[in-house]
């Protein structure tokens, strides 16, 4: 709220892709340290981000846990 706004991107952590998000904070116009989202182990990529009429972000994203692809989503206060 207030100028503010969420970013999520995939990012290595040494063994696969973990979803990550930041947000820009506009009150210090500086970015948040980025936050993992997505679990350890696997690959999770695609991710999608939305805003809700409250101001909330979601994030959506697929993950491969070594047998399946999993549609998971995060609620970002």
């Amino acid at each position: 709220s207030g100028g503010d706004f969420l970013v999520a991107f995939a990012a290595s952590d040494g063994g696969g892709a973990r979803v990550q998000s930041s947000t820009f904070v506009a009150t210090s116009g500086r970015w948040a340290a980025p936050e993992p989202l997505s679990l350890a182990g696997g690959t999770a990529f695609q991710q999608r981000v939305a805003a809700t009429n409250r101001g909330d972000g979601l994030v959506v994203y697929i993950r491969w846990d070594g047998s399946n692809y999993r549609v998971q989503a995060v609620v970002k206060q």
